[in-house]
């Protein structure tokens, strides 16, 4: 699908390789994609690989990571799990947002195009372990 990136304050992400993980942990076979409440699910990078003010284009959009991602407690109800939020924590399978440098249009299947690493050593997993 295509989406405008216009009106979003923060666009959640979530690594779509957690996935598999929190299927078996959570013994929920229709735990899918998006079953976090993310805007994007993506494959090839996750909380070890994604830092604090590293810059992607998506698509027509440029984008920046500010911070990991803070689930609230939504999933939780959704999927019937009390101690999901709490289970995101401790496995630091957070996720991040992004924040919208430049509008535009994306569309499914678009890579994350890396374009700036200003701070390679705050990847999201660390800050999590400093949280």
């Amino acid at each position: 699908t295509t989406q405008e990136s216009h009106g979003f304050s923060r666009v959640e992400c979530q690594a779509a390789d957690h996935y598999a993980k929190w299927r078996q942990e959570l013994m929920l076979s229709e735990f899918l994609y998006g079953g976090l409440g993310e805007n994007f699910t993506v494959t090839g990078l996750d909380e070890h690989n994604v830092c604090i003010s590293d810059v992607y284009r998506i698509g027509e959009a440029v984008v920046q990571v500010p911070q990991p991602r803070m689930t609230c407690w939504k999933p939780a109800r959704l999927w019937g799990v009390p101690d999901l939020v709490r289970r995101i924590k401790e496995t630091g399978r957070t996720g991040w947002y992004l924040r919208v440098l430049e509008e535009g249009r994306v569309a499914s299947g678009e890579r994350m195009e890396l374009m700036d690493r200003p701070c390679p050593q705050w990847t999201i997993a660390r800050c999590n372990d400093v949280v």
